[in-house]
C-alpha cells in the first residue's frame, strides 16, 4: 500500500550560481540510502566549497560517507568551481580529505577534480606516494593501481602503464563478492584495450600481442556484455578469429539458456560477430551459410534485419555477394539501404564497382530524388562525372554537394569531406592549383583531427590536443577541430585556452552549416556549460547585428536558446530563421520538436508538417505526424504531388533468411503469446495518396464507421 508522504522541514540552500535546492533535514523521516538526501547533501557540501566554509564541509563529508552517498561533480558542479576559478581549491580539499583518510568515494572525487584543475601529473606523483607509503586494504590497492594506468595514459607514460597493467592482471580476486569481481574485471579489461589500440597506432608489437595473451586468460562468464563485445572487436581486429569465434559461440550457448519466452534473437549480436569474422576470413559461403542457416536473426527477411543494423553490417552482407559473383541481389541490398536509411561511403562504392558509369549516375539520381537534403549521392555522382572527364559539370555538382553540408559531420574517420578531396582533383583537372591545394589541406587537417580523435579516445589527452593543433596549421578554419579543441582544453583545465577556440568556433558556425547539419552539437557539447553559453551568444549576437538576415545565425541563437531550456526564445528564433529561408528544414524540424514545451497552435503546427512533408517525406528523422493535418484537401493535393517526383517503393522481401523464417512462422502457429512484427520503414513509401489520407486517425475512425455501417 502507498504511504503518505512524510511531512518534511526544509532548509533553502544557494550554489553561487543562483540555483536554489531544498535540502530535507527531518531526521525522523531519514533513511541510509535516500537517495534524494543524498542528492541534497551533495549539493550542500560543494556549496559549502564555494564558499570555503571548509571545517562545516568535512562534517558533511563524513555524514556523505556514512550514508552511502556520491561525491561525484556531474551536472552544473565541476563548471561552477570553474566558473569561479576554484577548482584548484576542490582539488587541494580532496587532497588533504584523503591525507587524513584513504577512501575510494574519496580518491574517484579527487581524480575527477584532477582533470578539472589541469593536474592529472601532481596526481599521478600523489597516487605513487599513497601507494608506497600508506597502508592499504586489498581493494584500495587494486583500485588506486587500475585507476594509475588511466593516469599513465595520459600523461603518455605507455611503458609504465603497461607494466601496471601486468601487475594487476596477476593480483588474485578470491574472495571478492561477485559484483566487485565483476566490476573490476570489466575496469581491467577496458585497460588492456586501451593499451592494445595505442600499442597498435605506436606500432609496439611484442606489447600488443603480451597484452593480447593477457585478454585470454579471462573468464568471460564474469565480464559485462559491454566489455565482452570490445573484447571480441579487439581479437578479431587482430586476427584471433578463433578465439574470438569460440567466446562468441559459448555466449550464444549461454543466452540460449537464459532465452526469454518473447524473444526471438537470442545471441544475434554474437551471430553477426561470427558472421564478421567468416567475412574477415574470406570465407564468403559461409557468411552466405550463416545468413541461411542461423535460426535467431530476430527477422523473417533480410529487408527488416538490415533497417535495424548499422551501415558496416549491411556493407558486409552486400560485398559477400558481390564476392560470390551474385550482383542482383548485392545490388538490391545497396539500393534498399541507400534509398531507405544509410548514407555508408561504402555501400556507394560498393555499387559503382558493379554497374556501369550511366546505370550509376541513374541510381545516383533516384536516390538524391528521395531526400534532396543529403549529400552523399551527390558526392558520388560528382566522382563518376569526374571519372568520365566531365569536369565543368562534376564541379557543379560538388559545390551543390558542399552546400547542403559543408561540415560533412556524420561520417566515420576516413569519409569525412570526402567532397573536398573529389574537389581537389576536379580544380586541378581544371588547371585551379591554388583552389586545388587548398582543398587538399583541408584533407590533411581533418584526416589529422582524425587520428587525434583516436589518440584521445585512448585517453591520451595531452598528445590529442597536440595532434589537433598541429592539425590547424594545414588549414585554420575548419569549425569541427576548433571546436574540439575548445571542448579538449577545457576537459583537461585549460580554461583560457578553451575560450579563446570556443570563439573561433562559433564565428566559423554559420558558414559551415547549410540547411541541415549533421554535427549534433549537444551530442559534442559545444554549448555546454554557461562560459561557453555566454561566448557564443555574444559570438552569434554581433554577428547577427552586422547580417541580420543570415538565417543561419537565428538558427544557432534558437539553438542555444533551446540547449539553455528557453523553448519559447528558441522558437522565436527558428521562426525567424524559415522566414528568410523557406526552406531551411532543421529549423522546420525544431520548432516541430518544440511544439508540446512551447506556444505553437494547431494552424501553425499544420504549417510545419506540410513544410517538412515538402521539403522530405521520407525523411526519418524529422518524426512528424500526419494526423496534426486538418485540411485533407491541401494533404491530398500535397502527397499526390510529390508521388508524381518521388516513386520509390521498397521491396516487400530483399533475401530470405530461411532458417529465422521457418522457426519465426512456427513460433507464431504455435505460441499464442508470440507475436513477430517487423519495423516499418516508412509507409509513405509504399501506400497510395488514398491510403495516407485514410491512416489519418479521424479518417480511419468514419471509414471504420461506414464499413459497420
Amino acid at each position: 500500500m502507498r504511504q503518505d508522504k512524510p511531512k518534511e522541514n526544509k532548509e533553502k540552500l544557494e550554489l553561487k550560481s543562483g540555483k536554489v535546492l531544498e535540502l530535507t533535514t527531518d531526521k525522523n523521516n531519514y533513511h541510509h540510502r535516500d537517495h534524494e538526501l543524498n542528492e541534497a547533501l551533495r549539493f550542500y557540501f560543494y556549496s559549502l566549497l564555494l564558499d570555503n566554509k571548509l571545517e562545516k564541509a568535512y562534517d558533511v563529508l563524513s555524514k556523505l560517507i556514512s550514508n552511502r552517498g556520491y561525491l561525484s561533480l556531474y551536472g552544473s558542479i565541476g563548471e561552477e568551481f570553474i566558473n569561479q576559478k576554484k577548482e584548484v581549491l576542490l582539488y587541494d580539499f580532496f587532497k588533504s580529505s584523503l591525507d587524513k583518510e584513504i577512501n575510494l568515494k574519496i580518491f574517484y572525487a579527487y581524480l575527477e577534480s584532477a582533470k578539472i584543475a589541469g593536474k592529472t601529473q601532481e596526481s599521478l606523483s600523489y597516487i605513487d606516494e599513497i601507494l608506497l607509503n600508506r597502508e592499504l586494504n586489498p581493494d584500495q590497492a587494486l583500485n588506486l593501481k587500475i585507476e594509475r594506468i588511466e593516469f599513465l595514459i595520459a600523461e603518455s607514460k605507455l611503458d609504465k602503464a603497461f607494466k601496471q597493467v601486468q601487475e594487476v592482471h596477476k593480483v588474485s580476486l578470491k574472495g571478492f563478492d561477485k559484483e566487485l569481481k565483476k566490476r573490476i574485471t570489466g575496469q581491467i579489461i577496458k585497460n588492456i584495450i586501451s593499451l592494445v589500440k595505442i600499442a597498435d597506432k605506436s606500432t609496439k608489437e611484442t606489447i600488443k600481442l603480451a597484452l593480447i595473451d593477457m585478454l585470454l586468460t579471462y573468464d568471460f562468464t564474469e565480464v559485462d556484455s559491454y566489455y565482452l563485445r570490445d573484447l571480441i572487436s579487439v581479437l578479431i581486429d587482430n586476427n584471433k578469429f578463433v578465439a574470438a569465434e569460440k567466446i562468441c559461440l559459448k555466449q550464444i550457448k549461454r543466452e540460449l539458456r537464459q532465452k526469454n519466452i518473447y524473444s526471438s534473437y537470442e545471441g544475434r549480436d554474437y551471430w553477426m560477430l561470427v558472421t564478421e569474422i567468416y567475412y574477415k576470413l574470406k570465407k564468403h559461403e559461409d557468411v552466405k551459410l550463416l545468413l541461411d542457416s542461423v535460426s535467431y536473426w530476430g527477422h523473417k527477411d533480410l529487408k527488416d534485419f538490415l533497417i535495424n543494423e548499422n551501415d558496416a553490417f549491411a556493407y558486409m552482407i552486400a560485398d559477400t555477394f558481390i564476392k560470390l559473383g551474385d550482383h542482383k541481389t548485392a545490388k538490391e541490398i545497396i539500393l534498399f539501404c541507400l534509398k531507405t536509411r544509410f548514407t555508408s561511403d561504402r555501400l556507394y562504392s560498393a555499387l559503382l564497382s558493379i554497374s556501369k558509369p550511366k546505370e550509376s549516375l541513374k541510381y545516383l539520381d533516384s536516390i538524391y530524388k528521395i531526400n534532396r537534403f543529403e549529400e552523399r549521392p551527390l558526392i558520388w555522382k560528382a566522382k563518376v562525372l569526374y571519372n568520365l572527364k566531365k569536369y565543368e559539370e562534376a564541379e557543379i555538382i560538388a559545390q551543390q554537394a558542399i552546400n547542403i553540408d559543408p561540415s560533412d559531420g556524420e561520417t566515420g574517420r576516413g569519409d569525412r569531406m570526402r567532397v573536398y578531396s573529389i574537389m581537389a582533383d576536379i580544380k586541378e583537372k581544371l588547371g585551379d592549383n591554388d583552389t586545388a591545394t587548398l582543398f587538399r589541406d583541408v584533407m590533411k587537417a581533418i584526416r589529422l583531427a582524425e587520428e587525434a580523435d583516436q589518440y584521445f579516445e585512448m585517453g591520451m589527452k595531452k598528445k590529442a590536443i597536440a595532434i589537433y593543433e598541429k592539425s590547424l596549421e594545414f588549414f585554420t578554419d575548419a569549425y569541427c577541430i576548433q571546436s574540439r579543441l575548445a571542448i579538449r582544453y577545457a576537459s583537461i583545465g585549460e580554461l583560457k585556452k578553451a575560450e579563446k577556440h570556443y570563439k573561433k568556433a562559433y564565428e566559423l558556425m554559420p558558414s559551415s552549416f547549410g540547411r541541415v547539419e549533421s554535427h549534433c552539437f549537444g551530442c559534442e557539447g559545444i554549448f555546454d556549460g554557461k562560459k561557453a553559453q555566454g561566448i557564443a551568444e555574444n559570438t552569434f549576437s554581433k554577428m547577427l547585428s552586422n547580417d541580420p538576415q543570415n538565417p543561419q545565425l537565428h538558427y544557432l541563437l534558437g539553438y542555444l536558446k533551446e540547449e539553455q531550456g528557453k523553448f519559447d526564445d528558441a522558437v522565436s528564433y527558428y521562426r525567424e530563421a524559415v522566414k528568410i529561408d523557406p526552406k531551411y528544414i532543421n529549423s522546420w524540424k525544431k520548432i516541430h520538436s518544440l511544439a508540446d514545451r512551447t506556444k505553437i497552435d494547431d494552424s501553425e503546427l499544420e504549417i510545419i508538417i506540410l513544410n517538412l512533408l515538402e521539403l522530405s517525406p521520407y525523411d526519418h528523422s524529422s518524426g512528424y505526424d500526419l494526423n496534426g493535418i486538418k485540411n485533407y484537401k491541401i494533404l491530398w493535393n500535397k502527397t499526390s504531388e510529390i508521388k508524381t517526383y518521388i516513386n520509390y517503393v521498397p521491396p516487400n522481401k530483399l533475401y530470405p533468411l530461411n532458417a529465422s523464417l521457418t522457426r519465426l512462422n512456427k513460433k507464431e502457429k504455435t505460441d499464442r503469446f508470440f507475436h513477430h512484427t517487423s519495423k516499418s520503414i516508412n509507409d509513405f513509401t509504399r501506400k497510395s495518396t488514398g491510403a495516407i489520407i485514410g491512416d489519418i486517425s479521424i479518417i480511419n475512425s468514419i471509414l471504420n464507421q461506414l464499413r459497420d455501417d
